[in-house]
């Protein structure tokens, strides 16, 4: 939670061998899948690196070769929500979601407690993947809920000052003296 989208630059070279998608994955309203290879570093031990988004219809492309630099938002496992799928036992090539636990048996060697949303990488690695969307961070529906309890509010007031008026107006008929 502490590291959650920040900004690390990691370098080492791609198991491609180990590639992962995570299946039911969408990008724009279009399906597909999320590509996460393990990034071998010099010290051995493994990054993931959420390589980005492939459209159902398009092949997964291989990870470049050699050393590769990649700078990317940190993120923890990803959470099984209520109802969610869980993953079978066993080595998958597959996933649900991004589950460091659950992932790091399969792969040879200690894996970090985080992943890395690939930004940029050099070598660069192509038109696809494409990296994942920055999240849309908008107001979303908070300014027109509070317009709209602006608007109760002064509807409320405006109905108290006609009661309170009526009353009044009621009031002053009722003393005048009945002829």
């Amino acid at each position: 939670e502490e590291v959650a989208w920040r900004t690390a630059t990691v370098a080492g070279t791609y198991l491609a061998d180990e590639q992962l998608q995570v299946i039911n994955r969408s990008q724009a309203g279009v399906p597909g899948v999320n590509v996460i290879t393990p990034l071998q570093l010099d010290s051995g031990s493994l990054v993931l690196v959420n390589r980005g988004f492939v459209a159902a219809t398009e092949p997964v492309p291989a990870p470049p070769t050699g050393v590769v630099s990649v700078t990317g938002r940190l993120h923890g496992s990803e959470v099984r929500h209520l109802g969610g799928l869980t993953d079978p036992e066993g080595e998958l090539t597959e996933i649900q979601r991004i589950d460091i636990d659950r992932i790091a048996p399969q792969l040879p060697g200690p894996v970090a407690p985080v992943f890395v949303d690939l930004v940029q990488s050099e070598p660069a690695q192509g038109s696809s993947p494409i990296p994942i969307a920055d999240p849309e961070l908008t107001d979303g529906p908070h300014l027109s809920y509070m317009i709209q309890w602006w608007i109760f509010s002064i509807a409320v007031v405006a109905g108290w000052v006609l009661a309170v008026r009526r009353s009044a107006r009621a009031d002053q008929q009722r003393a005048l003296p009945v002829r």
